[in-house]
């Protein structure tokens, strides 16, 4: 008996220290996260309390040395904000913190009307009446603008399928699965009509009919676009070349070339392979887990660790398998993000860009960074390896 009192003598102090170790690693994080996420509304999201007035929730990406605002992916970042705000408020919802998940919720709400007021004053841009089609612009802060594109939309539909896994309230939802249906659609536009016969493409034209995308853009991500979108509507879709023979082996054949590292050798800025990994995670997760694993590992090679991270989260999340990263793989990656919001001057190698998940096409833009990558990869993580959060659906 006395041994065993002494043995737990021992033992008990060092699983304390184990735990309190823990715990500060834990709430260093999470401190981490409220400095980003005030930084972030303070100095990134240029907002009133009117979100329908034009300018408002719109992500800055870089606050420039130079003394300039970056504003090139803006709709790319408003889904990333929308995972990041739909996994907060699973966080919350979680831990009965009813007032911070109110408060993510209402953000949300604004968010999308935002989104619907880009694409409802895009037509404007062309001198044209406004319109809710699905076509929009990436923002309306300035008189020149850019057209939405593909990768546009992959950022938004990533925000919109973490919205239908993580958020339940019926208007988000609904609102969510309309928008995504526009702006897929307005992907596969009218190019001709002749009597009652339409004849449609993948593409993306602007209201005065001029390609800002050709088809040829779509041969590899039009049936992901479909599989995507009906994920997140939840039944199936039919839009007219998106799920036939050739859009299925354009799929099939993407994931291989990415998986085979071909995508990555021919595009060293991985802008292509961001795109087949992010529509797979959603379209897929469970077939794309362990390919943005393959994908993960290989970039090693050029990035540093920590690169493209949210997607094995992602993919396990969404399809409620294990993953084969510990909680300290992750931890490490969060760790050595800056006390306060990312910047290129920072120690860190993985750190000073723009984000880590995958817009190195910006790293040029340098300056003061918004901090979006850390929240999402944050709270990612915290669903995933939480025993205090919901969990237990993981296999």
């Amino acid at each position: 008996m006395k041994r065993l009192f002494r043995g737990i003598k021992i033992i008990l102090p060092a699983a304390m220290a184990l735990l309190l170790s823990s715990l500060h690693g834990q709430t260093s994080l999470e401190k981490k996260y409220e400095v980003y996420r005030s930084h972030f509304h303070r100095q990134f999201l240029g907002k009133t309390t009117d979100p329908h007035q034009a300018g408002n929730y719109l992500p800055v990406e870089t606050h420039r040395y130079d003394g300039k605002d970056s504003y090139v992916d803006v709709t790319w970042y408003m889904g990333m904000y929308l995972a990041v705000l739909a996994t907060e408020y699973h966080r919350m919802n979680a831990a009965h913190k009813t007032k911070a998940a109110k408060a993510s919720l209402q953000e949300i709400r604004n968010l999308l009307i935002s989104i619907n007021r880009l694409d409802s004053v895009a037509e404007t841009y062309y001198g044209k009446p406004p319109s809710i089609n699905g076509f929009f612009v990436r923002r309306d802060n300035g008189k020149k603008t850019e057209p939405m594109s593909q990768d546009q939309v992959w950022g938004l539909l990533y925000g919109f399928r973490f919205i239908i896994e993580y958020v339940k309230e019926k208007d988000i939802v609904n609102e969510s699965r309309a928008i995504a249906r526009r702006i897929v659609q307005a992907m596969n536009p009218v190019v001709k009509k002749r009597g009652k016969r339409e004849k449609h493409a993948w593409m993306i034209i602007d209201p005065e009919r001029k390609t800002v995308q050709p088809k040829i853009d779509f041969y590899f991500t039009r049936y992901a676009f479909v599989r995507s979108l009906e994920v997140i509507l939840g039944e199936e879709v039919d839009l007219p070349k998106g799920k036939n023979l050739f859009s299925k082996l354009m799929y099939h054949l993407s994931h291989a070339m990415a998986y085979h590292h071909f995508l990555f050798r021919q595009d060293k800025n991985m802008f292509n392979s961001y795109g087949i990994l992010d529509l797979y995670v959603i379209s897929d997760p469970a077939k794309a887990l362990p390919l943005t694993l393959q994908v993960e590992k290989m970039i090693h090679a050029y990035y540093p660790v920590g690169v493209f991270a949210h997607f094995p989260l992602s993919a396990a999340l969404l399809s409620k398998q294990k993953l084969a990263h510990p909680a300290s793989y992750y931890k490490q990656i969060l760790e050595a993000a800056p006390s306060s919001n990312p910047e290129f001057k920072t120690r860190s190698e993985l750190w000073k860009r723009t984000n880590i998940f995958g817009a190195f096409w910006q790293d040029y833009n340098r300056g003061y960074y918004n901090g979006l990558d850390y929240m999402l990869l944050y709270n990612l993580y915290r669903i995933y390896f939480s025993p205090m959060e919901e969990n237990s659906g993981l296999k």
